[in-house]
C-alpha cells in the first residue's frame, strides 16, 4: 500500500514512516526535512533513550534487546499517544526485536526507510558530528547488528540528502 505526499490533503491515515540505520547514517536530518516536506510530526528516536542507555553508549558500549527494551516502549507510548496523522521517527531500528516490539506498541502501519550508508562515508560523518553522544567507535557494533527488514524501501544514504529526500518522496508517489 502506498500514499500520496501531503499530510494536510490527507493522503495518509494515522501512519508511522521510521527513517532508519545505523549511527551516522543521516536518520535526524532526513527524517526531520521529511515531516517538515510533508507536514508531519517529527520524533526523535534519541530523545526517548534512558540515561542508561546514553551512559553506556557513550562509553562505547553497544546496546542489548534488554537495554533497549525502555527506549522503544518509550516511542512507541509517545506514537500510540498521538493523534497526528503522521508520524515521522528516526531509529535506528537494528533488529527484529526493536521493529517488532514498535510495531506491537504503536498501533499503525509503518513504512520502514532503511539509509544504507558505505562504512567510509559513515566514518567521515561522524568524525564531523559534534556534541553527540554516539562516537566512531561505535560504527562497526552498529553495522554487525543492522538486520534491515525484508519489507524496507532501501536508499542510497551516500547521496547528498537533497537527494535521499527526493528518492524518499518518489517512492511514496508510486
Amino acid at each position: 500500500m502506498r500514499w500520496g505526499v501531503s499530510c494536510k490533503e490527507g493522503y495518509f491515515v494515522k501512519q508511522l514512516i521510521v527513517i532508519m540505520g545505523v549511527c551516522g547514517s543521516g536518520k535526524s536530518t532526513i527524517a526531520q526535512t521529511l515531516s517538515q516536506t510533508l507536514e508531519a510530526v517529527f520524533l526523535e528516536g534519541d530523545e526517548f533513550h534512558p540515561a542508561e542507555n546514553i551512559e553506556k553508549m557513550t562509553n562505547g558500549k553497544p546496546l542489548t534487546n534488554i537495554d533497549r527494551k525502555a527506549w522503544v516502549d518509550a516511542m512507541g507510548d509517545a506514537i500510540k499517544a498521538s493523534d497526528a496523522p503522521v508520524i515521522i521517527l528516526s531509529c535506528s531500528a537494528l533488529n527484529p526485536f526493536v521493529r517488532d516490539r514498535l510495531s506491537a506498541k504503536c498501533a499503525r502501519p509503518i513504512e520502514w526507510v532503511y539509509l544504507k550508508v558505505s562504512r567510509n562515508e559513515l566514518v567521515r560523518r561522524m568524525r564531523a558530528r559534534e556534541n553527540h553522544f554516539m562516537k566512531e567507535v561505535m560504527i562497526d557494533s552498529q553495522l554487525d547488528a543492522m538486520d534491515p527488514p525484508s519489507n524496507a524501501i532501501m536508499i542510497d544514504g551516500d547521496l547528498d540528502p537533497k537527494n535521499i529526500l527526493s528518492n524518499i518522496l518518489q517512492y511514496f508517489k508510486r
